[in-house]
């Protein structure tokens, strides 16, 4: 509590205790110079505030194309200062032909989860991993019930063998001459035919 200004007008300032809600009753009492005195009691009502749920930063990933699934640790995950909610972890790319919508797995309230994303086919360059963790303490009197981090996967390529995929008939001919053989890009595998 804070009384400030002179004579008949004052102010009193009430800051409530920071993650701390409930009713309170505060007293008032004005002595003058006599030794009179005036009491008045008013309550105070400081209402839920639902804080934002916490998540750890998440470093940039960077994988090889055609690599499979990457698991990553989720971490530092919880309801907000001095609370318990049931929790929700979800992911989405923003691009997804790069990388497709990650899976997470998690239980609450527990402080981690194991999100999983992979590299689509031979696909390679960058997609960014929005992460969602929501709470169900709604969003009432400027509450916050979600927190989204966001991290970059770099999908790097590789140059893999081609593959021929017609048979080469056999060939004979007299020493010194040229033979000649004719393969179709068709018969070669698209992706890394582009490679060659």
């Amino acid at each position: 509590l804070l009384l400030t200004g002179t004579g008949s007008s004052r102010t009193l300032k009430v800051t409530p205790v920071s993650s701390v809600s409930g009713n309170s009753d505060i007293t008032l009492t004005v002595t003058d110079v006599a030794g009179n005195a005036a009491t008045r009691v008013f309550q105070v009502t400081v209402q839920t505030i639902n804080d934002s749920p916490t998540l750890n930063a998440i470093p940039p990933q960077s994988v090889l194309e055609a690599s499979g699934a990457h698991v990553l640790t989720l971490t530092g995950i919880s309801s907000g200062t001095g609370e318990s909610q049931n929790l929700t972890v979800r992911a989405i790319s923003d691009n997804v032909a790069i990388v497709d919508h990650p899976a997470a797995v998690f239980t609450s309230p527990a402080g981690t989860a194991a999100l999983t994303f992979s590299p689509v086919g031979h696909a390679n360059g960058k997609a960014t991993i929005s992460v969602i963790i929501t709470d169900d303490g709604g969003t009432a009197n400027g509450s916050v019930n979600a927190v989204t981090n966001k991290f970059d996967v770099t999908v790097q390529p590789v140059n893999f063998s081609p593959v021929v995929q017609a048979q080469l008939a056999d060939r004979s001919g007299v020493y010194g001459t040229v033979l000649s053989f004719t393969l179709p890009a068709s018969r070669i595998s698209r992706k890394l035919w582009n490679n060659i």
